[in-house]
């Protein structure tokens, strides 16, 4: 598990931080592995307070390696994340162009 002194945040803190929403982030969320997980974000299932349900927490790390990751690191298709909006096509690695 991770260290101590390490942050874990909620899905709407984690999207705030890197500009997306909290749908982008779990979609790319992941359950607690040691080891990285290359174009996922690891999270813990955290009970906050006695008797709640447990939430969701996602390493802080990883979701600031999300922006960071270039896009020839994995070659998997999955590891670029591309946006659709109506009026233009957004990349993380690109600038916006006119949609088809």
């Amino acid at each position: 598990m991770a260290e101590k002194g390490d942050s874990f945040l909620g899905g709407k803190e984690a999207g705030l931080l890197i500009g997306f929403s909290r749908d982008t982030i779990e979609k790319r969320a992941t359950p607690w592995e040691d080891e990285h997980v290359p174009c996922k974000i690891r999270y813990v299932e955290a009970v906050l307070d006695k008797g709640a349900k447990p939430v969701r927490r996602y390493y802080k790390p990883d979701v600031l390696a999300f922006l960071r990751r270039s896009p020839g690191r994995n070659n998997s298709p999955n590891c670029i994340p591309i946006f659709k909006t109506s009026l233009t096509t957004v990349s993380l690695f690109s600038r916006p162009t006119k949609a088809p």
